[in-house]
């Protein structure tokens, strides 16, 4: 296995591609968007497995989840907003803004908050956001967006989860709770989420590599979704923000499990 992380720089990601294509790997495995679209520009020819990716058809991988019409398949970690927002609802019933913060030249953090702006709209909610390019902006966002919320929250977003850090400290110092889409960023400080493990999908993407290498043709099967989203709480975050405990109810019927850092 030859494993290349790009640490989030696009030409990088770029370049790593390419040599995966002149090496004639049997199969590249890309996860994240920018990573996706990097080794689909590089070949045509050979399978690609994607993951972490929101939406693959808008990222121009694909024509439709159900069926590839090339050399890439994988996984989407595609949850829907509503999820996160009934969560919302339930830990923080007071909240009527939410902030959130995305880096801006990355396609699935916008198509990510256009829905949360549609979805929360719907259920009473006012969003304010803020866009940044590069670590360099957080700080001065973060600090500016803090002071017109009730809660922050976080996508998907590669820049956004690598900043973590200077999200949590700016939550605690304004007493804003953190609502996520994915598991990792709880672990970090955030309040909760209803969202993606990526070891899980990670997983999953794994056996459809199996598949691959076993001669199964990858323009056969389709983009996968995780089967059902994890409720993770921050138990320390919590108790550090003086919120109590919730009695999670879901009239979704949605089916996952609650864990506590």
């Amino acid at each position: 296995m030859d494993y290349q992380n790009a640490q989030g720089d696009l030409p990088t990601s770029q370049t790593i591609a390419n040599q995966f294509a002149s090496d004639k790997k049997d199969l590249i495995f890309a996860i994240s968007t920018p990573s996706a679209q990097a080794a689909y520009n590089a070949t045509k020819d050979i399978p690609i497995l994607i993951s972490a990716v929101t939406d693959p058809v808008a990222a121009g991988l694909t024509d439709s989840l159900e069926k590839s019409n090339g050399n890439i398949s994988g996984t989407s970690d595609y949850i829907p907003v509503s999820h996160n927002l009934e969560l919302m609802k339930q830990l923080l019933p007071s909240a009527k803004v939410i902030g959130v913060i995305y880096n801006t030249s990355e396609i699935n953090s916008r198509i990510q908050i256009d829905e949360l702006k549609e979805s929360a709209s719907k259920e009473g909610y006012t969003v304010e956001e803020v866009g940044i390019t590069s670590t360099n902006e957080v700080n001065q966002a973060i600090t500016s967006l803090m002071p017109k919320i009730d809660l922050l929250y976080t996508p998907t977003d590669n820049l956004v989860v690598s900043a973590m850090p200077i999200l949590v400290q700016k939550s605690m110092e304004y007493e804003v709770p953190i609502i996520t889409a994915e598991e990792s960023s709880v672990a970090y400080g955030g309040l909760a989420t209803s969202g993606i493990d990526y070891y899980q999908l990670g997983y999953q993407t794994g056996e459809m590599a199996v598949k691959v290498l076993k001669g199964e043709d990858v323009s056969t099967m389709p983009i996968e979704q995780i089967k059902e989203p994890t409720i993770v709480i921050n138990e320390d975050t919590l108790k550090a923000l003086s919120l109590e405990k919730p009695n999670l109810v879901f009239s979704n019927n949605l089916s996952a499990y609650i864990n506590a850092w």
